[in-house]
């Protein structure tokens, strides 16, 4: 090294006594240069930052009644004595003699102008600002860093002699606390300054005017669609909607976000139809409908695990290097693992919080294309004239649950992913030990998976006895005035009340085994730490620090796993029990009019006919045998019985014509009108109708039991 080089180094011991060393040597207490270097001067100087800032950022004015302007004076008193007594402080500690470092007097500066600061933030706030008096939550969640910090310093300060300082440095932080309490009342005024004498100010002011739209008029358009990145990785884009919720804006569903283009219905149900129409199974058409981002959004759950891992190998490492270090040197060790905690604790909360939004939209875009698809095919299918319930419990509950399967689907992989490298870790701090746990959890497999089982065939007979119960009810409730004039309530009360008995049984059958099962898993994290600790230390192994507290950590980290783990077989069982009953409900044939009906073609008859005759006709029924979709079904006796049906109809309706069927009860008026509308099979014969096109209108008395005909006709042609 030449002359002319110059070395530069910095010497912490002279800037402080002990300079960044967290700890004493013989106890758990932060040592004071640390508290000051490492935290005080950085959360002070936070403070102060956010005092000023909003001091210089009142754009409201606003009347306080006498309680908060009294509490806003007794809060600048105590402001003003906090900032006074460091400066007092450091003038009796040069007097008597103590010596003093160049980070006491930075510490004391910036305590001095961070209260000074605040004083002038509280002096506004008695005019401007919010209209609550305690400011703002960056604030309040600041200052009670400070208390924080002040508390810890009183407990440090207590071995020395300049302890009494602590003390009442406290005594005021807690006057200040007690003056957040009362709430007190205030509102927003028009204007911004008392104008008790307007003729001496000038025309143009030193402020800028701000004008304040109404909140509950504003429009906040589609969600996230014009958020930049940024807004959209911290969320920022929702602001809007939490400014217009505070304002009491949030009165109707207008007031909301309007749907992203992302969730636009029309285009997410065609594009699920047409992965229907080529996949011909409900399974394959989600997966190649939405396959694609719902299996990248696993990425960030995937990122989440890993960086959840990282937490206790941190704090392993940390531990160990605290008995190991050596006290002469200064060792920036401990702050890089402490920073390592901070940002994989940071990228696990950011990469789940997004996995959760992400999984709420794919979420909400497969809802919509099943929803539109079920009720889409309920219209198109045949055979579903009396199947209301049944679609109504598949556009409700099926779909929920194969929508919920999303989440079950990403923790099917990821908690036994979590499960083997929280199992490697262990063995890596405990040995073999890690084996006794091992075993116990493995002998639980079985025993889960036959209770995963069980759960599953409940649920299946759930589902069909909730379809019966619906059905009994929508029956009853259709047909209420019938059922109410031929007293015929005690029979219909029984038969939903026996449907709604086998409901409940299995019900409770499957919550029974949901809670057995839920108990197994709850007490699985602890009997295996008892187990895993136990015979380590029956082999030897001593319980140090560095790996008890990173093991206890692990074991805690196979809870939440192990306890949602039967959750999750249990959601893929019902979700793939409601796949299977949607797929029944696409496999059923649509209607097709044009094989069902055939077109009117005159005879030689109708020549000859007389004017009268000449009306065109209409419909026409030529030998035509109608039943039902299923001929056959089974009496009491087991033997085979034949469903009822029309044989050999023969119908003809010109235009114009007015008929009425008169029959007595199961006559066959009903099946008529079925075969007509095409409810029924035609096996024979054929059906002809004038012109297809124009369709076919059915009023069904009992769909608007409360109307009668002349205003339901009304009704219709002001419709159409």
């Amino acid at each position: 090294m030449g002359d002319s080089d110059v070395v530069v180094s910095w010497n912490w011991t002279e800037f402080c006594s002990t300079g960044i060393k967290p700890f004493a040597h013989n106890s758990n207490d932060l040592l004071p240069c640390f508290q000051e270097i490492v935290l005080q001067i950085p959360i002070y100087t936070i403070f102060a930052t956010i005092s000023a800032y909003n001091f210089g950022y009142y754009t409201r004015s606003v009347l306080r009644d006498e309680l908060q302007l009294r509490l806003l004076y007794l809060r600048i008193g105590v402001a003003i004595m906090l900032a006074q007594l460091p400066v007092w402080k450091i003038f009796v500690f040069h007097h008597t003699g103590v010596k003093l470092y160049a980070v006491d007097v930075l510490v004391v500066a910036t305590e001095c102008v961070m209260w000074a600061v605040h004083v002038g933030y509280l002096l506004s706030t008695r005019r401007f600002g919010n209209l609550s008096h305690r400011g703002s939550l960056c604030i309040n969640v600041t200052w009670l860093a400070v208390l924080v910090l002040d508390v810890v310093w009183l407990q440090t300060s207590v071995s020395y002699d300049w302890w009494p300082w602590s003390l009442v440095t406290v005594i005021f932080d807690i006057f200040y606390a007690i003056t957040l309490i009362p709430t007190g009342n205030a509102v927003f005024s028009t204007s911004f300054r008392h104008t008790s004498n307007r003729e001496d100010e000038s025309l143009l002011g030193n402020r800028y005017t701000y004008f304040h739209f109404d909140l509950n008029e504003t429009h906040l358009g589609h969600a996230q669609d014009d958020a930049s990145y940024t807004s959209r990785f911290i969320f920022n884009w929702v602001n809007p909607l939490i400014t217009k919720g505070v304002a009491g804006g949030l009165k109707k569903i207008e007031d909301l976000f309007d749907l992203p283009d992302s969730l636009n219905i029309s285009r997410i149900s065609e594009h699920l139809q047409i992965c229907i129409s080529q996949s011909k199974t409900l399974f394959w058409s989600l997966h190649k409908g939405f396959g694609r981002e719902f299996y990248l959004i696993g990425i960030l759950r995937f990122i989440a695990d890993i960086a959840g891992f990282a937490g206790p190998l941190l704090l392993g490492g940390l531990l160990q290097n605290r008995n190991e270090s050596d006290n002469t040197e200064p060792d920036w060790s401990p702050y890089l693992y402490a920073l390592g905690l901070c940002v994989t604790t940071w990228l696990s909360a950011i990469c789940g919080t997004h996995f959760n939004w992400r999984m709420s939209m794919i979420g909400m875009k497969m809802r919509i294309g099943l929803v539109t698809a079920i009720y889409r095919k309920s219209l198109e299918a045949r055979g579903l004239k009396s199947s209301r319930p049944d679609i109504l419990n598949l556009m409700s509950t099926d779909t929920e649950r194969i929508v919920n399967s999303c989440i079950s689907f990403h923790s099917f992989w990821s908690i036994p992913f979590q499960l083997f490298t929280t199992l490697y870790l262990l063995y890596t701090q405990l040995g073999a030990a890690f084996l006794a746990g091992l075993i116990f959890g493995i002998v639980l497999i079985p025993i889960n998976r036959l209770l995963a089982q069980r759960i599953g065939q409940y649920s299946r007979g759930l589902m069909s006895a909730k379809d019966q119960r619906l059905a009994a009810t929508s029956e009853t409730m259709s047909g209420a005035k019938q059922i109410k004039m031929h007293a015929w309530e005690d029979i219909f009360i029984e038969k939903i009340r026996t449907c709604r008995k086998l409901e409940v049984n299995f019900l409770r059958k499957r919550k029974y085994l949901d809670a057995l099962c839920v108990y197994f898993w709850a007490t699985t994290p602890v009997l295996m730490s008892f187990l895993t600790f136990g015979v380590s230390v029956l082999m030897g192994n001593p319980l140090i620090a560095a790996s008890t507290y990173t093991s206890v950590a692990l074991l805690n980290m196979l809870i939440g796993p192990l306890n949602a783990f039967p959750w999750v077989l249990n959601g893929l069982i019902e979700a793939w029990v409601s796949v299977k009953r949607v797929q029944e409900l696409i496999d059923l044939p649509n209607l097709d009019f044009s094989s069902y009906y055939n077109p009117i073609i005159k005879s030689t008859g109708y020549e000859n006919s007389t004017k009268l005759d000449d009306r065109p006709v209409v419909l026409e029924m030529k030998s035509a045998t109608f039943e039902h979709e299923n001929g056959t079904k089974q009496n009491n006796n087991g033997h085979q019985q034949e469903k009822f049906h029309l044989d050999n109809v023969n119908l003809t309706v010109k235009k114009g014509d007015l008929i009425c069927l008169e029959g007595p009860v199961g006559g066959g008026k009903t099946a008529l009108i079925d075969a007509i509308v095409a409810g029924i099979n035609c096996t024979s014969g054929s059906i002809c109708v004038h012109e297809l096109t124009s369709g076919i209108l059915f009023y069904n008395i009992l769909t608007y039991i409360h109307m009668y005909i002349l205003p339901y006709i009304i009704f219709l042609l002001y419709i159409y």
